[in-house]
């Protein structure tokens, strides 16, 4: 162990990478640009395992990123490591544990934050260039209820295709935690229309055919993702959109219209 804060124990650990490296270390170094505020943890060729069993079991775990100097990385949860770049960790590589990644590319890098949605008992995050900050633990202390099933329900975007907008409805049997995101065919997010707690009933979001920063997406097949967590259980549910061509007359709104 290297050190405690928190009351969450962290140790150093081997980086699992194929290559060779002459010198590691792990420093407390200043924010981390553009994004960083406060001190970091900096980590060269090495990594650091968190235990976070003595919280268990969790919501879920987050923590900001920026490598700088390599695409080469480790992630890890409950034993299970992946290593390669993390902005590309399949949103289900580890097993019962959902990843979700927001990131930014830089001239030098990337920047962003990861969330682990799941009882994550253990996380190692390391690289041969990264800095790590504002790792969170999301724990419920109330108690556990018995979960609905099929708490999430959701019917398909309408119209489909559309322009210049689409509805989206999902109904909740059980309130918890919903994120709605639109993503391309290669996985990368394009838009957040939802992220927050919402009672059991049915909803309803209107997507502008936008993304974060208020483009227009370009016209084709686009895939939402819909996911409800509390206490530590998860659901998620795909749907299929199809954008068309903007034209002269086109008139979109900015934003996100909830119903």
């Amino acid at each position: 162990m290297i050190f405690n804060e928190d009351g969450i124990n962290v140790a150093l650990e081997h980086l699992t990478y194929g290559g060779s490296f002459d010198y590691l270390y792990a420093v407390i170094a200043g924010p981390f640009s553009p994004a960083g505020e406060g001190n970091c943890l900096h980590l060269i060729y090495v990594s650091v395992l968190y235990d976070l069993s003595p919280f268990c079991p969790l919501q879920s775990v987050s923590f900001e990123f920026c490598d700088f100097e390599s695409p080469v990385e480790n992630l890890g949860v409950n034993g299970v490591i992946f290593e390669g770049d993390l902005t590309e960790v399949p949103e289900d590589f580890f097993s019962g544990i959902l990843v979700d990644i927001n990131s930014h590319g830089i001239s030098t890098g990337h920047f962003g934050k990861i969330t682990l949605i799941g009882d994550v008992q253990q996380l190692v995050v390391g690289g041969q260039g990264i800095h790590i900050d504002n790792l969170c633990v999301n724990r419920d202390l109330s108690p556990v209820p018995d979960v609905v099933p099929e708490a999430l329900t959701l019917g398909q975007n309408f119209p489909n295709p559309f322009n210049p907008s689409t509805t989206l409805t999902f109904n909740l049997k059980q309130e918890g935690l919903v994120e709605l995101t639109v993503v391309d065919l290669a996985g990368r997010r394009i838009a957040t229309l939802l992220d927050e707690v919402y009672s059991e009933g049915e909803h309803q979001v209107v997507w502008n055919g936008r993304d974060d920063l208020d483009r227009q997406v370009a016209h084709g097949s686009q895939t939402g993702r819909c996911q409800w967590s509390a206490w530590g259980f998860l659901m998620a549910r795909i749907f299929e959109c199809l954008t068309l061509p903007m034209t002269s007359n086109d008139q979109t709104a900015n934003g996100t219209k909830l119903i």
